[in-house]
């Protein structure tokens, strides 16, 4: 999950399952994607899908005020065979030893139930190291 429009370095690679340019903002995302583009189980998949309107839609109680000002994205929706959606946001380990990355993964969750998804999950990587 990114903020809409943060300034980072794109990915950006041609997918064949989406016939269609696609853009990631990380290399852990960019192995996710790799992985969705072999895996039968999912039809198609959108990345940076903008939480439109989230302020609207969810309890803000304990997401601190710069993510409620700020506008989102969630990493990736995938299509199912049975044209139903899923949400996942990608995270590595060293997330979770942060409260900040663990309230974007919670006002992600908020959203896309509000929005009756049910089927919402997040992709724990391991962070590539650099090689210098």
């Amino acid at each position: 999950m990114e903020k809409q429009g943060h300034k980072k370095r794109d990915i950006r690679f041609f997918s064949n399952k989406n016939d269609c340019m696609m853009t990631v903002h990380s290399k852990e995302a960019k192995k996710y994607a790799d992985n969705l583009e072999e895996d039968e189980k999912v039809k198609g998949y959108q990345t940076n899908v903008p939480l439109v309107n989230f302020r609207d839609k969810i309890s803000l109680i304990d997401i601190r005020k710069s993510y409620q000002q700020s506008e989102w994205t969630s990493d990736f929706m995938l299509i199912m065979p049975d044209d139903s959606v899923a949400i996942r946001e990608v995270f590595t380990y060293d997330d979770l030893k942060q409260r900040a990355p663990i309230e974007r993964m919670e006002l992600s969750r908020r959203y896309w139930k509000a929005a009756h998804v049910t089927d919402w999950g997040i992709v724990l990587v391991k962070k590539e190291e650099r090689a210098w």
